[in-house]
């Protein structure tokens, strides 16, 4: 049996629903998606191939999936990842109505009997409903259902719709949010050794509670940890700072040096510190004229850059 929950999402009029399976089947590395879209028939790509229309149920492997959701001139897309026996499901709704940019909407919807909705302790009719006139930021809402009461903080960005969904359990089950984390290079999100995105991603979709993940890259000799908790139908933002590492620089027979379009003065220049990462040098000299060179600064050894600038370009 799907345990329901509550889940929204802020992006023009996306809404994520994650639903974890409780049925004892049968023990695959896969997991299972379903995508629903209001209206129907919209083209559906799942790690850039079509999957078909929707509404549409699929098995995929375990792991990150790049979800594309098409209908006429209109793209929405995201990454998920897929559970192994789990079940998530992806609404995507695409609004007539002018958008308005200085307030935002929620718009909020019931499976099975409708409920009553309060938001902000003012009642605003049942479901399905759309609100129109909110100021952005964060809201209170009550939905009132066969004497169930489901209360949720929903987050309203400025010309957005946010969305909640209310599920046909009195339980309200595991929620979800978003991840958004950033560093200066791409940086690989793993939790329990699985990879869950990356830093390139804008927002990671994530169970709602504490998970705690390492950022990594092997190329810099970099790992770093960090727990984060996530909220339901919000985004966590984490940022991840990269450590200094030691980097010379020298030319034959000398030169000016610039590091990232900071100068360092003349060469020799010993033993500075810079972020990991890649980094671009500049060395001129009055006669011998300019050469650029990238280096790739890491935390596995000290990064010596030598440059003859009489030898040709």
């Amino acid at each position: 049996m799907l345990t329901a929950m509550l889940c929204m999402a802020a992006i023009g009029g996306l809404t994520s629903l994650w639903l974890r399976s409780t049925a004892a089947g049968a023990e695959t590395n896969a997991g299972f998606l379903k995508v629903v879209s209001e209206p129907d028939s919209a083209a559906v790509f799942i790690d850039g191939k079509a999957s078909g229309t929707t509404p549409i149920s699929l098995t995929l492997p375990v792991g990150v999936h790049r979800l594309r959701v098409r209908r006429g001139q209109s793209t929405q897309e995201l990454s998920l990842f897929i559970e192994k026996n789990a079940s998530t499901v992806h609404h995507f709704s695409w609004s007539t109505a002018p958008v308005n940019t200085s307030g935002g909407s929620l718009r909020i919807t019931a499976d099975g009997d409708p409920g009553t909705v309060t938001i902000d302790k003012r009642q605003r009719g049942a479901t399905p409903l759309t609100v129109n006139d909110l100021d952005p930021g964060d809201h209170d809402v009550v939905v009132m259902r066969r004497g169930v009461s489901y209360k949720r903080t929903v987050r309203v960005e400025p010309g957005a719709t946010a969305s909640l969904v209310i599920g046909t359990s009195a339980s309200e089950g595991v929620s979800s949010g978003w991840l958004s984390a950033t560093a200066a290079v791409p940086l690989q999100i793993l939790e329990d050794g699985k990879l869950v995105g990356s830093t390139a991603s804008e927002r990671i979709l994530m169970p709602a509670g504490k998970h705690t993940l390492r950022f990594d890259e092997p190329s810099l000799g970099f790992s770093a940890s960090r727990t984060v908790e996530i909220i339901a139908g919000r985004t966590q933002s984490v940022a991840i700072d990269l450590p200094q590492a030691p980097i010379s620089i020298n030319a034959t027979p000398w030169a000016e040096v610039w590091l990232d379009g900071r100068s360092l003065g003349d060469t020799p220049i010993g033993n500075i510190s810079t972020s990991v990462g890649a980094h671009e040098i500049v060395l001129r000299h009055p006669q011998l004229g300019e050469r650029r060179v990238t280096a790739l600064v890491t935390m596995k050894e000290p990064v010596r850059v030598g440059v003859d600038m009489r030898s040709p370009q």
